[in-house]
Formats: structure tokens, sequence, C-alpha cells
């Protein structure tokens, strides 16, 4: 079961079980936005889309933020996807220098991974329509 509310994201959670005819019934209740909610409900969240990195770019001396989305569907952890997306940023000579900071084969361009977040399918629609 998820910890969190899949409605806000907190995670002040009340399980609420009560007998039902067939068994018994868990319904769970965020105290934060006070929705109600069973295990059926977050087993319907939608599936991810894609990951949105947000990345710094480096160019000699200049520094520009950057973002970019990742096509995903959660077959490998985010992590590895990301990584796997980076290590031929700069084609094959890339270099990952630390965990998350991949140089050129010349030096003179990289890439820092600042973070990034899985994103579901309408969420993933939207952010196509406007970063392209």
């Amino acid at each position: 079961m998820c910890k969190f509310c899949p409605f806000c994201g907190r995670g002040d959670l009340t399980l609420i079980t009560t007998s039902a005819p067939g068994g018994k019934s868990e319904d769970w209740r965020c105290n934060a936005c006070g929705t109600f909610f069973t295990i059926s409900d977050v087993a319907k969240e939608e599936k991810p889309a894609g990951i949105l990195v947000r990345y710094t770019g480096i160019s000699g001396e200049a520094e520009f933020a950057c973002a970019v989305l990742i096509p995903y569907a959660g077959e490998v952890p985010a992590e590895k996807a990301v990584r796997d997306y980076f290590s031929d940023f700069f084609g094959e000579g890339t270099k990952r220098e630390d965990y998350f900071l991949y140089v050129s084969q010349d030096g003179c361009r990289a890439v820092k991974i600042d973070g990034w977040s899985i994103v579901p399918l309408a969420d993933a629609e939207v952010l196509r329509k406007y970063m392209s």
C-alpha cells in the first residue's frame, strides 16, 4: 500500500476498516486533504509516460538550465533510464565523470543532471506540446 495520498501527495493517512457483506472493506482517509480512497483507487493511478529531467548544460564558461522529457513506461528504474539517456548525450565519446555529470570527449561541453520527476500520461502530453 502506498503510504502517501494519491491526490495531495502527503503521508498523513488513517486506515478505516469496516465490515461489509462478503468481508472487510479497507478505506483510507487523508487527514491533510480530507479525501477518502480505497486501494483500488491507488491501483487506478496513471502509469508513467515519461521522466522530466532538469539539467544544466555547460559549454565553456557558459551554463544554462535545460529540461527534457524522456519516454518512460516504468520497465526499468527511473535512475537507469536517465543514466542511459545521458550516457551517449555527446555521442560515443561521452564520459561520466561524476554520478550525474556527463562530459563530451573534448571536455568543452558537459551536462549536469539537477533532478527528475516521473510524469503520468496526461502531464506528459501537455509537456510534449509545450516543450517541442
